[in-house]
């Protein structure tokens, strides 16, 4: 009897691939199956992009998720839904002679505004039999303060994340930063 499947959240960063983690790449050299979200314009993946020089086209096989680039609620939980009804099914769709990895791709970090918690979230409730593991990547932010030169913060300093993309009211944002 194999163990229970392992599913791996990799973040593979802001999009240069040298920027990828030791133990990200090698949880995408160990999966069997990997997730990639995909939005609906049609686009390879970017995360995918990034991590295709670590994969083996006939030993791994490539799932796209599509997830739309979009506020609306009712749109983005059917997508996580179908996601999560598709990893699982996978799994499911193993030979019991493999072994049950996989890795979801996405970009920065899973845990910072990633779509894997969304989806990670509907696994829990649904497949709780599959195991999660997190592979932290380097935040967009870490990355161009890096290029940049810049210290985001010293010892007594603070610092606020915003998602000012969603954040469309000037007053909002004005008493966020204050």
């Amino acid at each position: 009897m194999r163990p229970p499947p392992i599913l791996t959240a990799v973040g593979v960063g802001p999009g240069d691939p040298e920027l990828i983690t030791l133990k990200g790449k090698r949880a995408i050299e160990q999966a069997r199956l990997v997730f990639v979200p995909r939005s609906k314009n049609g686009e390879q993946s970017l995360a995918l992009r990034i991590a295709e020089r670590w994969l083996e086209p006939g030993r791994q096989q490539v799932v796209e998720l599509p997830l739309p680039m979009t506020r609306n609620a009712a749109e983005l939980v059917r997508a996580w839904r179908a996601a999560a009804s598709e990893i699982g099914g996978r799994f499911q769709g193993l030979p019991a002679t493999e072994p049950a990895r996989g890795a979801y791709l996405l970009l920065g970090d899973p845990l910072l505004y990633g779509t894997f918690t969304y989806i990670w979230a509907d696994l829990a409730r649904r497949h709780a039999h599959i195991s999660i593991e997190i592979v932290p990547g380097v935040t967009s932010f870490a990355a161009g303060a890096a290029a940049a030169q810049f210290v985001l913060s010293t010892t007594a300093d603070r610092l606020a994340i915003l998602p000012a993309t969603y954040e469309t009211d000037e007053v909002e944002l004005r008493r966020l930063l204050a």
